[in-house]
């Protein structure tokens, strides 16, 4: 059994937007009224299953497409840019498409819920804020499985064991583990130092001052020595030429769209910065880190706004490693009160509008064509 369909149709839109607004309708007024502990195991398994399918089946972007014809066509002659780990996988499923998207997919939202187990211990809150802010970017990013990798190894740190240093151990195996599984968790990976700056309200303050020094200084010196560093690594070399290649232009729709879903992050920023540093003197210390890497990823990626290339490739890669502990973070503040439920309202608001409007706009795409 594997996926025989070439590209997206009237039915397969209507068919993801109906899943997606299922998952929706069924758990939105249990996620707002905090009533995880009372979710029966079989819901909350209900959930991970519709969710899962969701992830495996999501037609709407086109890199589904894309990947099927990588994964159906592939040939040890061929030359794809994709992980070592793939090229080994792809042959062993003998090139199934289905199963390999339930390997990766499956695989990253089963590490996202180990994850929001060793955060809140029941996970379906945090898939209820998955699927209300990014389910549809998590079902599209093959580098989806890399950050519920990366994150899961790093609430080792955030939230340690009894056996502090062995959990360390543990974390650190599958931090190391998540580049194998797409290349851009070496950006996440660099920004790890920054869980050991001191953060308060005044830093804040101080980082938002500092920001146009931090544009030039990536500019000039940090930007040109990845480049000269990637000059010895073909691969990496051949990814950041890719980046900076002018891509097809998009209809205004479209690129409303993407302004929508990127403010989602910000707004998501600024409302836990304030709820986190304004609102509340007693905030638990691994909130106070996870804060700490979003803030880290969020600001990297958006220094790359302002160089001179022809898209925005640099930039969404690194801002969507933002998802997983943004996700996380409004969850777990959600549940420890520090986020009231107008503020949750309004988060989770702002995704739905977002991937409300782009199932809308496939499904409309999909009737003019």
């Amino acid at each position: 059994m594997d996926f025989t369909v070439n590209d997206i149709n009237l039915t397969l839109s209507l068919y993801c937007s109906t899943l997606f607004f299922i998952i929706v309708i069924f758990n939105l007024g249990f996620a707002i009224n905090k009533k995880q502990e009372s979710i029966s195991n079989g819901r909350e398994f209900l959930l991970f299953l519709l969710i899962a399918v969701f992830a495996v089946t999501d037609f709407l972007d086109g890199d589904f497409f894309h990947y099927k014809e990588v994964v159906q066509e592939f040939s040890i002659f061929s030359i794809i840019d994709v992980e070592e780990v793939y090229l080994l996988l792809i042959p062993a499923i003998d090139k199934n498409y289905l199963l390999f998207r339930i390997i990766i997919w499956g695989g990253a939202l089963l590490f996202f819920c180990l994850t929001a187990k060793r955060y809140t211990n029941r996970y379906f809150l945090s898939l209820c804020t998955l699927s209300f802010m990014y389910l549809l970017l998590f079902s599209y990013a093959r580098a989806s499985l890399a950050m519920c990798l990366f994150f899961y190894g790093l609430s080792y740190y955030l939230k340690p064991l009894r056996h502090k240093y062995f959990g360390w151990l543990v974390g650190i195996v599958f931090i190391i583990l998540s580049p194998l599984f797409h290349s851009s968790a070496w950006a996440a990976i660099a920004l790890l130092p920054f869980l050991f700056f001191p953060i308060n309200k005044y830093t804040i303050g101080m980082i938002i001052l500092l920001f146009p020094f931090l544009v030039v200084i990536s500019q000039n010196i940090l930007f040109p020595l990845l480049l000269d560093t990637s000059l010895s690594n073909d691969r990496m070399n051949q990814k950041l030429a890719g980046y900076a290649v002018k891509q097809k232009e998009y209809g205004s729709a479209y690129r409303l769209l993407g302004t929508i879903r990127y403010l989602t992050f910000y707004i998501s920023l600024i409302i836990l910065t304030v709820v986190l540093f304004f609102r509340n003197n007693r905030v638990k210390s691994s909130c106070k880190r996870l804060y700490k890497m979003i803030l880290g990823i969020i600001l990297a990626a958006t220094v790359f706004l302002f160089f001179d290339l022809d898209n925005l490739v640099f930039y969404y890669r690194i801002l969507y490693w933002a998802i997983i502990p943004i996700v996380f973070l409004v969850t777990i503040c959600y549940i420890e009160g520090y986020l009231s439920k107008k503020a949750y309202s309004l988060i989770i608001l702002l995704g739905l509008f977002s991937q409300g409007s782009q199932c809308i706009y496939e499904i409309y795409c999909n009737i003019v064509k």
